[in-house]
């Protein structure tokens, strides 16, 4: 099927453990989240949008390997309780069009 759009094209992000470490934080823990972006993604980087203290941040991601098929990024986080650092509300993936691409996460 020609033109068909499928989710595994589309950057992930969930809270599995191939996501999120399964061990539980202290405060102050840093927490590293993964992130799945297909190979033929055109990002320059990646930014997992978390919030502290109330305050939406950018936390940069870098990326960690990558083969034929998919590239995975890890971004460090600060645990920080009620914050909810281990789920990024959004990926901001800069990429070489126009524009700057996101996609939302569940």
């Amino acid at each position: 099927m020609s033109g068909t759009h499928h989710l595994l094209d589309d950057p992930h992000h969930d809270g599995s453990e191939v996501y999120v470490p399964r061990a539980t934080p202290q405060l102050g823990d840093v927490v590293p989240v993964r992130f799945r972006v297909p190979a033929a993604g055109t990002e320059r980087a990646l930014w997992a949008r978390t919030v502290r203290d109330g305050e939406p941040r950018l936390v940069p991601a870098r990326l960690d390997r990558a083969d034929a098929h998919k590239r995975w990024y890890v971004a460090e986080n600060l645990y920080g309780g009620a914050d909810l650092p281990v789920r990024a509300g959004a990926l901001h993936l800069p990429g070489d069009g126009p524009g700057v691409q996101v996609w939302r996460l569940a």
